[in-house]
């Protein structure tokens, strides 16, 4: 069987996690013998189930009837993001912090759901609060990454800059509101 080589796992792992409507969240971890709890990004959780689950694919550890059924599941999970961000989108248009915190929710919720299908399923997955992301912590700089990606910006460089310093909260707002005219 042909090895997958270390650019074509990254690249496929950078595809998924640009394409999905599911923006950096700050995750708990525990961390070292002391069991020490940490944070880190989703990004980086996720980015370690879709390599697992690439090389159980590869190695046909799972059946073609298990990846459809997870595929449908994840689907289902995104399009049931969709509707509700789209409604507290619609029910708020004018991008409140409740609005914010609602949609945040809703990610929360949607993360959980999508990561419980992958076959390492966390059980006791802890998000932290939004009010948890600093400026310039792991979580923030990977969402002014995202934001650079998914908003297909062509002044990469400027925008980057401009996202540095925004809040987290105001980065996800900035996105929804990205999102917004993506919805309808």
């Amino acid at each position: 069987m042909e090895t997958l080589d270390q650019h074509t796992i990254d690249s496929y792992v950078a595809m998924v996690l640009v394409s999905l409507p599911l923006p950096p969240l700050p995750v708990v971890v525990v961390k070292g013998e002391d069991k020490e709890e940490a944070t880190c990004s989703s990004h980086d959780l996720h980015a370690v189930m879709l390599r697992t689950h690439m090389h159980m694919m590869h190695t046909n550890a799972c059946s073609h009837k298990e990846q459809l059924t997870n595929m449908e599941t994840k689907t289902k999970i995104i399009e049931d993001l969709c509707k509700k961000l789209r409604k507290t989108l619609q029910d708020n248009p004018e991008g409140s912090g409740e609005m914010v915190r609602e949609c945040y929710e809703h990610l929360c919720v949607a993360f959980r759901a999508y990561t419980s299908v992958y076959a390492h399923t966390c059980r006791d997955l802890r998000i932290l609060p939004l009010s948890e992301v600093v400026r310039g912590d792991p979580v923030h700089k990977q969402t002014c990454s995202y934001l650079s990606a998914v908003m297909q910006d062509t002044s990469k460089c400027e925008n980057d800059i401009s996202n540095q310093d925004l809040s987290y909260e105001c980065l996800l707002r900035k996105w929804l509101m990205h999102l917004d005219v993506l919805l309808d």
